[in-house]
């Protein structure tokens, strides 16, 4: 028999090819091979081969398919031919043995349907969503920001309590946000710290103050993210800075921004406590040389700012009075600092000033200042280090944390 089926199972199915072809080469990569049986290719007729020794190569395949506009063969109608080629090649052949091939293909046949079937049922493609203008742009400038601008990191951690109090206390008609008390404590940072207003001249070699505040804000909407400009930011109050924000969002989301509505600033702002991350690092705006990265609010617990009775002991002996000196401490505390604080109960003090004084009177019952629970969100500057050093970024932050955590100066 001149021509003999082979068959070759796998995992994935079962592939036919007849022995007179280069099929059957055994110095032939897999690759070639699938890819000669999966587009019904005589690689000997067909393809020129230009590998070393005459090897037919991948490239020499993908080549030919490209050049003449191939479709993949669908397996069923490569079987159906194989049989029929294999019929007729072994007309000589017994009836039993024809029989038993017959009844064997079959077999294959349904082996490769179902798993034809069976791939069509759960076949589950992506979808390529072309990219529009917006997205394109931000990519691109993202991608390069990235790559080209030095980025470091700083978080600082602040207090909301008094911001939400008051929101609380304003009429109910005056809706300002949490981020505006945010844009209007970076403006103010900015502007007592204008080293921290830069940008970063390639063509200069140095950092450019910049002679106006003027905050971006990250926008989210359906054709991408978008940053609105508010101008002269710490010249405007926390109403005009509200109202302002909530007109050049309803026009991002809208598609209605101007050029220079949303080209250029100074500084940025990505906000996401809204969807509940608690910190994040952002990518600088290029040509700006920082963004901070807003999170969400949370509370914990704060040990008391100072151990010290808040009604303090006097002690009165011959004119002398002598006050109760407390444990400072903002931070975790000591070992030390904690022995102190556990040894400092009320019988201590008294039989201690009794034993050194003689006698003492107490004019006030000594009451001890509690923990208590505070709302916090950690901020996270990125900046250009070319721009912004350790002592520029720790001073920004610093302001900017005062600010936020006294909201009484803002209004000033």
């Amino acid at each position: 028999m001149n021509r003999i089926l082979k068959q070759v199972s796998n995992t994935k199915g079962i592939r036919f090819y007849s022995s007179s072809s280069q099929l059957d080469s055994e110095y032939m990569f897999p690759s070639v091979r699938r890819l000669l049986v999966e587009y019904g290719i005589n690689s000997s007729k067909d393809v020129t081969a230009t590998g070393p020794q005459n090897r037919l190569l991948k490239g020499d395949v993908l080549a030919y398919i490209k050049s003449k506009n191939l479709s993949p063969v669908d397996r069923l109608s490569l079987i159906s031919s194989s049989i029929k080629s294999s019929a007729s090649a072994s007309a000589s052949a017994s009836a039993s043995a024809s029989e038993s091939l017959s009844t064997q293909i079959k077999d294959q046949i349904k082996i490769v349907t179902t798993i034809t079937n069976d791939k069509t049922k759960t076949k589950v493609i992506y979808e390529d969503i072309p990219n529009n203008n917006i997205r394109r742009v931000i990519a691109t400038k993202l991608s390069q920001s990235k790559q080209q601008v030095p980025h470091f990191y700083m978080t600082v951690e602040c207090e909301l309590d008094k911001v939400l109090a008051m929101r609380k206390s304003m009429p109910e008609d005056v809706k300002i946000s949490v981020n505006d008390f945010v844009l209007r404590a970076c403006a103010l940072a900015l502007r007592d710290n204008p080293q921290a207003n830069a940008k970063w001249s390639d063509e200069h070699g140095e950092a450019i103050l910049n002679p106006t505040v003027d905050i971006s804000f990250a926008v989210s909407t359906d054709r991408g993210l978008i940053t609105p400009i508010i101008t002269n930011t710490d010249k405007k109050q926390l109403l005009a800075i509200s109202n302002e924000s909530k007109q050049l969002a309803l026009k991002a989301r809208d598609g209605k921004l101007k050029p220079e509505e949303f080209i250029g600033g100074t500084f940025s702002v990505s906000n996401l406590g809204m969807f509940g991350i608690t910190s994040f690092n952002a990518i600088i705006n290029y040509p700006q040389a920082g963004i901070l990265a807003i999170g969400t609010g949370r509370k914990v617990l704060r040990p008391p700012s100072t151990y010290q009775p808040i009604n303090t002991i006097s002690v009165k002996n011959d004119n002398t009075t002598q006050a109760n000196a407390g444990i400072n401490t903002n931070g975790p505390l000591t070992l030390e600092q904690l022995e102190k604080l556990f040894d400092s109960t009320l019988p201590k003090q008294q039989e201690d000033i009794k034993k050194i004084n003689g006698g003492v009177t107490l004019e006030n019952q000594p009451k001890f200042e509690q923990p208590k629970v505070v709302n916090v969100m950690d901020v996270t500057l990125s900046g250009d280090n070319r721009v912004f050093d350790d002592e520029i970024a720790g001073k920004f932050l610093s302001s900017f944390k005062y600010y936020l955590s006294n909201p009484q100066n803002m209004i000033l």
